[in-house]
């Protein structure tokens, strides 16, 4: 019933929706990338993983970009946990079989989840430069 799926949606919170949160998302130019897709990324001032989902016309007709857009917040609302907290995801995708099948989305989640906490780790460890006086 609707309840049950309900209990299975991904909360809007967790989600951008709004154009100024994909901008705010793509002005950082931080990415990792995979040759199924890339994850734009940057801090979010919530401190919540928020995922949203650019899926390009070149990924095929309105239908098959919906599927994947289904297809990878399904992935998202499975795996976030490898994301690490208080990082905001824009999903672009560039392969549309691969990013259209459910075996191959999780593996290409998954390597870029790793790509991105070892980015945010090394980011994390790396002294920030003091500005001089």
């Amino acid at each position: 019933g609707t309840e049950d799926s309900m209990a299975h949606s991904v909360p809007k919170s967790m989600r951008s929706v709004l154009r100024s949160d994909f901008d705010r998302v793509f002005t950082t130019r931080q990415s990792v990338r995979s040759r199924a897709a890339a994850f734009f990324y940057r801090r979010s001032e919530s401190g919540r993983r928020r995922l949203g989902l650019s899926v390009g016309k070149k990924m095929g007709n309105a239908v098959a970009r919906n599927r994947i857009k289904r297809l990878w917040r399904e992935v998202w609302r499975r795996r976030r946990e490898e994301i690490p907290a208080g990082i905001e995801i824009v999903f672009v995708p560039y392969d549309r079989y691969a990013c259209s099948d459910w075996e191959m989305s999780l593996l290409a989640f998954s390597e870029l989840a790793v790509r991105l906490s070892t980015r945010i780790a090394k980011e994390s460890a790396s002294p920030k430069p003091t500005p001089p006086n």
